[in-house]
Formats: C-alpha cells, structure tokens, sequence
C-alpha cells in the first residue's frame, strides 16, 4: 500500500492504494471531481455533500450500464459461438 493524494472539488485526500491501482485511483479522483464540478455549475445552491452524493449517483449509474452492457455483449458472443458451431457440424456433415 503506498499513500496517495488526490484532490476532488478542491479538497484534498490522502488514501492508501496498492500500488497497482494509483492510476485508476487518479482517474477515478478526476471523473468525481469532473462530475462535481458540473454539478456545481449548474446548481450553485446545492452544498459540497449533496452534491458529492449526485455526482456519485451518476458515476454509479453509468458504471452499472456499462456492466449491463458487457453482460448483453457476452450473452451475444456465447450464441454466436454456438451458431458457429453448429453451421461447422452441418457443414462437415
């Protein structure tokens, strides 16, 4: 594990991460504060928590359609590798 910094919406973080992982920390860190940083322009009434939490809300959404769609994608692939097989068994017939 190796202490790394990250800043989101202007605050600063010092979190543990194996040192496999600090890239993916540091993107992640962006896309919040990205995603943040939005938020707040559009709905500067809205205090740093609620808007933490929408902005992880969206994060969390795309994530969980981008999971659904690499399940649909894997599903596709499984039939068209038995179509595939079973064109080759016809075909060798």
């Amino acid at each position: 594990m190796k202490p790394v910094k990250i800043t989101v919406f202007n605050q600063e973080y010092t979190l543990n991460c194996p040192e496999s992982s600090v890239d993916k920390l540091h993107s992640c860190a962006r896309q919040l504060d990205q995603a943040m940083t939005a938020l707040y322009q559009k709905h500067q009434n809205l205090d740093a928590d609620r808007i933490s939490v929408l902005a992880s809300l969206q994060l969390l959404l795309v994530m969980g359609e981008r999971q659904v769609d690499q399940e649909v994608i894997e599903k596709i692939n499984q039939t068209l590798k038995s179509l595939i097989k079973l064109v080759d068994q016809q075909l060798t017939m």
